[in-house]
């Protein structure tokens, strides 16, 4: 029995050195901020008829840990969420009916990131990095046919190509567990369309001075999530 012990000992060495060097990791992006006139929090509001708080936001991430406190992280993410905007009101047998314009969006992130981390203290340590972003995206808004400014193609299928930019406070409070809180600002330099869809042309409202700039080259975004250590 005591040779067993020994043995399981000396095999379960090695794995405990390495406990931090690799993290599997699950998120939820809770806000998004695209700049392109969709509310950042999806609640029910004045000019918007949905009543959702959080949005359809997930993601899958692995880490590596090398020398130096650096660090790499591969994040598959998803996110799909659509909106109704208020556009303008009309009256109509003395009762006022809004007229909406439905958006609607969905897209696939990969995103690679090269991190430093700074210990604050044994359990708390600050990440910050930055790397290249693809994703696949579906855009969509269909306008009333009553409001003529309203142009453009029905849906828009893209690959966006830039970078992300993040800082995160983390937190492990035993080896093989993290939990995280992250601040991601996503931006892309290059749109590719597909050949089969129409020409991009930003959605303009009736109500508004400015266009909304739908669909956005940015996404900021804050995400939780927790990480399994191994």
């Amino acid at each position: 029995m005591k040779c067993i012990t020994f043995s399981l000992l000396l095999f379960l060495i090695p794995i405990v050195s390495q406990a931090q060097r690799n993290s599997l990791r699950l998120q939820s992006g809770l806000v998004h901020c695209s700049f392109d006139g969709t509310p950042m929090f999806n609640m029910k509001g004045e000019n918007h008829s949905e009543n959702q708080f959080l949005y359809a936001s997930f993601g899958l991430g692995y880490q590596r840990k090398f020398a130096n406190q650096i660090k790499m992280q591969t994040d598959l993410s998803v996110y799909g969420h659509s909106f109704q905007t208020v556009d303008r009101m009309q009256i109509f047998n003395g009762h006022t009916y809004p007229i909406y314009t439905y958006m609607a969006k969905s897209f696939s992130d990969l995103q690679f990131c090269f991190l430093k981390t700074i210990p604050v203290s044994k359990a708390v340590s600050f990440q910050y990095g930055l790397g290249p972003t693809l994703r696949w995206a579906y855009y969509d808004y269909s306008p009333p046919v009553s409001i003529p400014s309203c142009l453009g193609p029905d849906a828009i299928i893209s690959l966006d190509i830039g970078a992300n930019v993040r800082a995160e406070i983390a937190y492990t409070p035993v080896k093989w567990l993290t939990v995280f809180s992250q601040v991601n600002l996503v931006g892309f330099a290059y749109r590719f369309q597909s050949p089969f869809e129409a020409d991009l042309q930003y959605l303009l409202l009736n109500s508004r001075p400015l266009q909304l700039n739908f669909p956005s080259l940015f996404d900021l975004s804050l995400r939780v999530g927790v990480g399994i250590n191994f």
